[in-house]
């Protein structure tokens, strides 16, 4: 609404000010100026009628040819909310042509700004679409790498630029500048070694390298390929919520020939800091491996988990006697317990680790005690000399457990105590999948595969597809075929089994694709990606341990599955005793979504990296 009309006895105070339009939005009403600066002329006072309310907001909806038989005067004087009487008879009332001119100026300049307005929208509509275009081919060649984010201040801008544009417009920009940024290379610099020990380079003794001031955490590897992960992923976790340091163990090859391997080996562990600020070392970087005939020389203390949760200490401590390091095993006392009932509880043992007063009494009670003791057949407490009946592996001798260094014999034994969402919200959020636990979304979450490792994947991929560059290699649905082992341990899954999983998953991606993004919420939403086809249409890649040229192999293959057959590629022969299982880690970490085998823990892995890193939906084979 415009302002009512100035009285008389203030008309003589304003007649030479200047009244500018709001700041503050385009539709608040705009006054006509009035202005006495020299290289304009001064037109005559008006105590009201001059304070004219032009809205410009809507002035475009006014129809010039309708009116264009009409002076601009005339249409001044229709729509001056000023009443006759309320203008002073003894002020000099401008020519009503002088007015017209001022505000035809006026109107004029609106026309001229909307019509680049419309110009500018077509422009940057065009170069929008020629944008997308040439996205296609510059995506292309990373389109299938594992999403990176760069830094904030390289993509914030630009998304926040999008905000501007209409509608559709904005929304196709927004999620093409986010999809481009996170598809981006970039590289991380490593967490500076001398920040968190005293050498840059391992040295003799891991006590030399321990510095002042500084907790560290550390435990053994446990299991195959897959529990070792896992095992790290609770390691690097409870250093989290700890404030230590993680010392991660030297990966040792089960199921397989090869030698002992470090994490950094595979994964990238420049990244991992720079997204989960999680300060980790590896061992080899305090002490290095020591050559076979070496004898183990300096001895640390390790709290059992695993004899508080299985009633024996892991004594498989290869991972630190070769380099050098004698464990020596102190059992833990009744804490709660994680999910399932059978893991210790996060949190139970970070209290633990907090209450320094409850351990130390703990450490004195063991050893008077002579605990832990080999339980009595029958049940009942053991009659006679309890030194002579502690469990193995316990001699309650050497080295007490520090502060500075927290040892655990097992930490895939440990887990979390969760709750389930306050409430479920506007947009339901996903179904959590197997091995879904705090450890994986706070820590092991960011451990990407790194670059030698991703290019294996294209070049293996590459072959599978029979194209050129990474740019073509098609959408695809990976699926893990778990046998071996799983033949004693769980019993074989049928591969119709495999097939009806892999239709769910197709139906759920479909749904998915045709609802859009605003009906779903999960962790990898930002990366979930519309390949413009339907879900019937992605391929079936799948990696198996099956040996080459199996029956079952053949019965895949006549599905018109891919297959990933190490045994036909020389993986072993070629790249080492590693690589045919991390190739089929991180190939299965490409699949847009994915099939796998239950209770297996290495697709329980699989299924998270997809989930996470690509936003696709995960079934198993049950």
């Amino acid at each position: 609404m415009p302002p009512p009309p100035s009285s008389p006895s203030s008309a003589t105070g304003r007649a030479n000010s200047v009244s500018t339009p709001s700041p503050r939005r385009r539709s608040q009403t705009t006054r006509v100026p009035v202005t006495t600066e020299p290289h304009q002329p001064i037109l005559p006072t008006l105590p009201a009628s001059p304070q004219v309310s032009v809205d410009f907001f809507e002035y475009p909806n006014y129809d010039e040819h309708e009116h264009e038989h009409e002076k601009p005067s005339s249409y001044l004087q229709h729509h001056d909310p000023s009443p006759p009487h309320s203008r002073s008879s003894s002020t000099a009332v401008a020519p009503p042509s002088s007015w017209s001119q001022q505000l035809s100026k006026t109107a004029r300049r609106t026309r001229r700004s909307g019509w680049l307005s419309r110009r500018a929208l077509l422009a940057y509509t065009l170069v929008v679409s020629l944008v997308l275009a040439v996205s296609n081919v510059v995506r292309g060649h990373k389109a299938m790498s594992i999403p990176t984010m760069p830094a904030k201040d390289e993509t914030t801008k630009y998304v926040e630029a999008m905000m501007g544009a209409p509608g559709k417009l904005k929304n196709a920009m927004s999620d093409l500048v986010r999809w481009e940024a996170h598809d981006k290379e970039v590289y991380y610099e490593a967490l500076d070694k001398t920040l968190v020990v005293n050498f840059a380079e391992p040295q003799e003794r891991l006590s030399l390298q321990l510095k002042d001031g500084i907790r560290y955490v550390t435990g053994l590897a446990y299991g195959g390929h897959a529990n070792q992960f896992i095992s790290i992923g609770r390691l690097l976790y409870y250093a989290k919520i700890t404030n230590r340091v993680a010392i991660i163990p030297t990966l040792l090859p089960v199921h397989f020939s090869g030698a002992p391997a470090n994490m950094s080996d595979f994964f990238d562990l420049a990244r991992f800091w720079h997204e989960s600020k999680i300060p980790s070392i590896e061992m080899s970087s305090i002490r290095p491996l020591s050559p076979p005939e070496t004898d183990v020389d300096e001895p640390i203390a390790c709290w059992s988990v695993q004899e508080a949760t299985a009633g024996y200490p892991n004594l498989y401590a290869n991972s630190v006697d070769i380099h050098g390091i004698w464990v020596n095993y102190w059992p833990l006392p009744a804490m709660a317990k994680a999910l399932g009932g059978h893991d210790l509880a996060f949190d139970a043992l970070r209290v633990f680790d907090f209450d320094t007063w409850w351990r130390q009494d703990w450490i004195n009670k063991a050893k008077r005690e002579f605990l832990p003791q080999k339980p009595v057949e029958g049940g009942g407490e053991f009659v006679g000399d309890k030194s002579k009946n502690v469990k193995d592996g316990f001699p309650l001798k050497g080295p007490e457990p520090t502060d500075q260094l927290m040892c655990f014999d097992n930490t895939l034994f440990t887990g979390p105590i969760m709750f389930p969402e306050s409430f479920p919200g506007e947009i339901p959020l996903e179904s959590t999948v197997p091995g879904e636990g705090l450890s994986w979304k706070e820590a092991m979450r960011y451990m990407y595969f790194n670059q030698d490792v991703e290019d294996h994947v294209d070049r293996y991929l590459m072959k599978i597809f029979n194209v050129r560059s990474p740019s073509k290699i098609p959408p695809f649905i990976s699926v893990h075929l778990r046998r071996g082992d799983f033949k004693e341990f769980a019993g074989l899954t049928a591969l119709e089994k495999y097939e009806k999983a892999v239709e769910r998953v197709r139906d759920k991606l479909q749904k998915r694709l045709d609802d859009g993004p605003r009906t779903w919420r999960g962790p990898g939403k930002r990366f979930f990606r519309n390949w413009g086809i339907k879900a019937s249409d992605y391929q079936v890649l799948t990696t198996t341990d099956e040996p080459t040229g199996s029956a079952f192999i053949e019965e895949v293959r006549a599905l018109g599955w891919k297959v990933l057959d190490h045994g036909e590629e020389k993986t072993e022969e070629v790249l080492g005793g590693w690589w045919p299982t991390i190739l089929d880690a991180a190939v299965l970490a490409r699949g847009q979504s994915f099939v796998g085998t239950q209770h297996s823990t290495f697709s329980h892995l699989a299924g998270l990296r997809v989930k996470y890193w690509r936003g696709g939906l995960v079934d198993a084979a049950s």
